[in-house]
């Protein structure tokens, strides 16, 4: 549930923050094409995420067979 929870706020800042800046930098785009670029970076976001837990776990695995030995 926490995950969810900071995802989704996540996502939500992500698109208030786009909304915001890009006009400063004269990006003009859809309110719909704004929200695929901020799905897209969530999707992006979420596998990083996944692949640096996958990488720590790996990591604290290793350790852990060469203290057994």
């Amino acid at each position: 549930m926490e995950i969810l929870l900071s995802t989704f706020i996540g996502l939500i800042v992500a698109l208030a923050s786009q909304l915001l800046i890009f006009p400063l930098y004269d990006i003009n785009i859809t309110f719909g094409e704004n929200v695929q670029i901020t799905i897209f970076m969530t999707f992006v976001s979420i596998l990083r995420g996944y692949w640096v837990r996958r990488f720590f776990n790996w990591l604290h695995i290793k350790q852990a067979k060469i203290a057994a030995i």
